[in-house]
């Protein structure tokens, strides 16, 4: 979430910097700013990152709550909302690998963009 974010800020700033200068095209700083777009999904991603961990961990803690005590070694035993508890934390597991992993290429996405529409400044 800081990577995202703090890119779509510096990006503001860059072309914030180049409009007071006045030597830039409208449609060179909408090149720019286009890029802003991959930012904010990277911190959206992000945050459904957070959102998923949250749940996995929830279902792995209730998963464990759901076990059957025993007197004897191994003192507990698998129950069938054990299994399906944690088949839902494994779940939200994968869902939260991949969030991060999409909110790190859609950073690497916007730098892109950004290298581009830098590129065709001509500044």
């Amino acid at each position: 979430m800081l990577i995202n974010g703090g890119a779509a800020v510096s990006v503001l700033a860059f072309a914030g910097s180049l409009a007071s200068k006045d030597r830039v095209t409208t449609d060179q700083l909408s090149a720019i700013a286009g890029s802003l777009i991959w930012f904010a999904s990277g911190v959206a991603s992000s945050a459904l990152t957070a959102f998923f961990s949250y749940l996995t961990n929830f279902f792995y803690l209730v998963a464990n709550a759901a076990h059957l005590r025993l007197p004897d070694f191994p003192y507990v035993a698998p129950t069938r909302q054990f299994v399906r508890r944690q088949r839902i934390g494994r779940i939200f597991h994968g869902l939260a690998l991949l969030t991060a992993l999409a909110a790190l290429f859609l950073f690497l996405i916007g730098m892109y963009e950004v290298k581009e529409a830098i590129k065709h400044l001509n500044y």
